[in-house]
């Protein structure tokens, strides 16, 4: 289903200037997974787009008590 629902919104939302999807770090335990299923279909990470993101924490604080 992750799959599909990407591919899904990529269609649905063609017309925007850029589809936000975040995960976890790679270095992270499953970080790396993740980081793979992403780019499967070709979408960059922040860093090779050289753009930086930001967050205010919400109802997980354990993901935000992680050291970089």
């Amino acid at each position: 289903m992750g799959r599909a629902l990407v591919e899904y919104l990529g269609r649905r939302c063609s017309y925007r200037r850029f589809l936000l999807l975040s995960t976890g770090r790679g270095s992270s335990p499953d970080g790396e997974r993740y980081h793979v299923f992403y780019r499967s279909p070709g979408l960059p990470s922040y860093g090779e787009k050289r753009i930086a993101g930001f967050a205010l924490p919400g109802s997980r604080p354990d993901v935000w008590d992680m050291t970089p």
